[in-house]
C-alpha cells in the first residue's frame, strides 16, 4: 500500500491537471472516476483472496488490495486538504483518518462473527461486497477543490509548482527525512507489545487488550491531536506527539503491573495517531496553494518515505530482543532512531517564512511570454 501511493500520486496528479485544463472555470471536480478504480481494485482482489489455493495465489490477490487502499488513503487525505484551510484542516484530517480506525475495529468484530461460522472464504466475499457498495457510494460524495484563481488577470488560475520543484524545497526535504528515520521506531512497541506482555506473564487475553488499546487510543487520538493542531500549530503538535512517543518507548521495558503496561500502551496508541495524520496537514500547509497540481504526489512521496523504516524497524529491535534478552535494548534503539527524526524536524523552515518567501515570488513582474 505504502509503495502504491506515490504511484497513485502521480496518477491523480495527471488526473487533476488534465481535469484543470478541462474546466478551467469550475470550482471543484469530482473524483468519482479514480475512487471508483480503487473501489474495483480492492473489492476484486479480496474476492479473488477468497478462491486462492496457495500462498502464491494469496500474495497475487494481495497486490490489488495494496493498491486500491492506496488509493482511498491517497484521495481521503489529499481532498480534505483542499477543503479546509490552517485553522481546521488538521482537525478535518484527523477525523477522515479516525475512520480508518473505527471501521477495522468495527469489520474486525463482524468478519470474527462470520468466520465463525461460515468460514474465513465466505467473510472475505461479504467484505469484498462491503467494500464495493460502501466506497462506490463515498466515490459519489468525492469532490476535490479547484485552485485559487491567480492575483494576475492574465493568468486563470494560479500558477503551480512542478513536483521536481517541490522536492527541492526545504520542508519537503525534512519532512521526507524525518518520516524515512521515524519509520524504523513508528511500529516496534506495536508489533512486539504483544509478546512483550507474555514475557511478563501475563495471559494472550490481556496481551491481545493491550494491542487494542493502541488502536483505539490511536483512533481517538488522530481526531484530538488534529483539533490541538489547528491551535498550536501542526509541525509543533507534531514535534510534541512525536516526543510523547519516544518517552513512552523508553519507558515501556521498565513496565511491569498490568496497569503500567495498559497505561504505556494507551499513552503509545494516543500520540502514534499523529505520525500518519499530521504530516499530511504539514505538507498541505507548505504546497496546496503553491502547489495545487503536485499535491497528491507530494503527499504520496510522504508515505512512500517510511516503507522502508517500518518493514526493516520491527525486524531490528526483534534481534536486538534475540541478542540481549530483553527489550531494553530493542527499547533505546527505538528510542534514539524517534530522537533523531524529531531533531530533524525541528530543523523545518517556519511555514510563515515560506509563505511569504514564496508571494515575493509570485508577485515579482511576469516576463513577457507569460502576459
Amino acid at each position: 500500500m505504502l509503495l502504491s501511493s506515490f504511484f497513485a500520486g502521480a496518477a491523480f496528479d495527471q488526473y487533476f491537471t488534465l481535469q484543470v485544463s478541462r474546466n478551467p472555470d469550475r470550482e471543484f471536480i469530482s473524483m468519482f472516476l479514480p475512487l471508483s478504480f480503487g473501489s474495483l481494485l480492492t473489492s476484486s482482489g479480496l474476492l479473488c483472496l477468497s478462491y486462492s489455493t496457495s500462498i502464491a495465489l494469496a500474495c497475487l490477490s494481495s497486490f490489488p488490495i495494496g493498491c486500491g487502499c492506496a488509493i482511498f488513503a491517497l484521495q481521503t487525505m489529499t481532498i480534505v486538504q483542499t477543503w479546509f484551510g490552517d485553522n481546521s484542516r488538521a482537525t478535518a484530517t484527523g477525523i477522515a483518518m479516525a475512520g480508518s480506525g473505527a471501521g477495522n475495529f468495527c469489520i474486525s468484530l463482524a468478519l470474527q462473527r462470520i468466520i465463525d461460522g461460515s468460514g474465513w472464504r465466505s467473510a472475505l466475499r461479504y467484505e469484498a461486497l462491503l467494500v464495493l457498495v460502501v466506497s462506490l457510494f463515498g466515490s459519489t460524495l468525492s469532490f476535490r477543490k479547484m485552485p485559487k484563481p491567480s492575483s494576475h488577470p492574465s493568468v486563470p488560475r494560479a500558477a503551480s509548482l512542478t513536483f521536481r520543484q517541490c522536492v527541492r524545497e526545504q520542508p519537503f526535504i525534512i519532512l521526507i527525512l524525518f518520516k524515512m528515520v521515524f519509520g524504523f521506531g513508528y511500529l516496534n512497541f506495536f508489533v512486539h507489545v504483544f509478546a512483550f506482555a507474555g514475557d511478563l506473564g501475563y495471559s494472550d487475553d490481556f496481551a491481545a487488550l493491550a494491542l487494542a488499546l493502541v488502536g483505539a487510543s490511536s483512533t481517538l487520538g488522530r481526531v484530538l491531536l488534529g483539533r490541538a493542531a489547528d491551535r498550536i500549530g501542526t509541525t509543533r503538535n507534531l514535534l510534541l506527539s512525536m516526543s510523547a512517543l519516544a518517552i513512552c518507548v523508553l519507558i515501556w521495558p521498565h513496565t511491569r503491573s498490568k496497569a503500567a503496561v495498559l497505561a504505556v500502551a494507551s499513552c503509545y496508541g494516543f500520540f502514534s495517531g499523529a505520525f500518519p495524520s499530521l504530516p499530511p496537514s504539514v505538507l498541505a500547509e507548505y504546497f496546496a496553494d503553491i502547489a495545487p497540481a503536485s499535491i497528491f504526489k507530494v503527499i504520496g512521496a510522504c508515505f512512500l518515505a517510511e516503507v522502508l523504516g517500518t518493514m526493516l524497524g520491527p525486524v531490528i529491535a526483534g534481534l536486538l530482543y534475540e541478542a540481549s534478552g530483553d527489550y531494553t535494548t530493542a527499547s533505546l534503539y527505538t528510542g534514539g532512531v524517534m530522537i533523531l527524526a524529531i531533531v530533524i524536524l525541528s530543523r523545518i523552515e517556519p511555514v510563515e517564512t515560506f509563505k511569504e518567501r514564496h508571494k515575493k515570488l509570485s508577485t515579482a513582474p511576469l516576463p513577457p511570454q507569460a502576459l
